[in-house]
């Protein structure tokens, strides 16, 4: 089984209005909704229901953390525009092993001190509705560089459509007439790490312009080949390559 890929959240961090609102322990997620409008009439199928997609929402969301009197620049900041009905541009920025974050902007609509309970802490929590399309951000690995990758069977050099390059994404490779097997030579020089994934799910991991092991050629057959491009805190990117039998 492979191993989960998941990440924690420790390390989020909010800002309002370009400042970092300390000691939260709690990021409030992102939620994009659809408001509907229906549109049923005499001639709808079956009998059923008929809906289209009007206005998409943002929401809101919610941020908890220690109460922080001296945070002037985010806390007590939230509590002014709060007041002063100021909008401001908001993003959260996941930990770097995620390679995301979120922006937009909005509102403080609610805005609370915790109770004074006589053996707890201070806390604060606000509420921030969205006004506009909040924007996701997702930096992905820069993937392979000069000279991509090449397929070599034991018949020879295999030929490869697209030409290899950084932005292409899927090829098909026609290997060498006479070959019996064949390896794959990626190269990603500021890859954390490339892993290639051969048509019956089997992963071996690469260095940078050194061959994968030798895979069987593919006998009547099509092999499905993928080169896996890893940075750390950056989405995966992934090559897909079509090897056909040699001819």
């Amino acid at each position: 089984m492979t191993a989960s890929a998941a990440k924690i959240a420790l390390g989020t961090v909010f800002q309002w209005n370009s400042q970092s609102v300390a000691e939260l322990t709690k990021v409030g997620g992102i939620e994009i909704s659809a408001k509907t409008s229906e549109i049923t009439s005499h001639d709808s199928a079956n009998a059923f229901e008929e809906h289209i997609p009007t206005i998409l929402s943002g929401g809101s969301f919610d941020i908890e953390g220690n109460l922080r009197v001296d945070d002037t620049n985010g806390q007590v900041a939230m509590l002014a525009d709060e007041l002063a009905k100021t909008m401001r541009a908001w993003t959260i920025t996941y930990p770097s092993a995620v390679g995301a974050a979120w922006g937009g902007n909005g509102y403080i609509t609610k805005f609370k001190l915790g109770d004074a309970n006589f053996d707890g802490i201070l806390t604060f929590s606000a509420t921030i509705i969205n006004t506009g399309k909040p924007s996701l951000t997702i930096t992905s690995a820069a993937g392979l560089t000069t000279p991509f990758f090449t397929v070599t069977g034991t018949g020879g050099a295999s030929a490869i459509a697209p030409a290899a390059a950084a932005a292409s994404l899927e090829y098909v490779v026609n290997l060498a007439a006479g070959s019996t097997s064949y390896y794959v030579t990626p190269t990603a020089s500021g890859a954390t790490s490339i892993v290639v994934r051969d048509n019956a799910g089997n992963e071996q991991t690469v260095i940078s312009g050194a061959n994968s092991t030798s895979i069987a050629a593919p006998t009547n057959s099509m092999h499905t080949i993928y080169i896996i491009v890893k940075e750390t805190g950056k989405v995966n990117k992934t090559y897909t390559l079509r090897v056909s039998e040699p001819v």
